[in-house]
């Protein structure tokens, strides 16, 4: 999503940071929005994309980063919730995250996918 949704809007329309802002429908939370998007919409997504970019990086490692990435995207889905009705579905996410907040994440998942080959590979060769 970082690359792909924000890194098209960033690098070749930033102004749809500001139209998108716009059609939120809580005046308040429109005005606020606009108000800091329209500050510098390609420092916003490029900003965005940096957010992105960390809370998914932080979801792969393990222990207390996991934790820091899924309250990260928990707070982002809340945040992006008000901007339109398109994006209220995206909040049924917070129930598999606060969830998941409640194990430990002993592994990246990097390690995870080392182990199943591993194990894959014993297998294969003890037949």
């Amino acid at each position: 999503m970082a690359l792909g949704v924000n890194g098209s809007f960033t690098f070749s329309n930033p102004q749809a940071y500001v139209d998108y802002a716009s059609g939120a429908p809580i005046p308040l939370y429109r005005y606020i929005a606009v108000t800091v998007v329209e500050l510098n919409p390609v420092l916003f997504g490029l900003l965005l994309m940096a957010f992105e970019i960390t809370m998914g990086l932080l979801l792969l490692h393990k222990n207390k980063s996991v934790k820091i990435g899924l309250i990260g995207a928990m707070a982002f889905l809340i945040g992006i919730a008000p901007l339109s009705l398109l994006q209220l579905p995206w909040l049924g996410l917070l129930v598999a995250q606060a969830y998941l907040l409640r194990n430990d994440f002993d592994s990246t998942f990097l390690e995870i996918i080392q182990s199943k080959l591993r194990q894959r590979q014993s297998g294969i060769s003890g037949k």
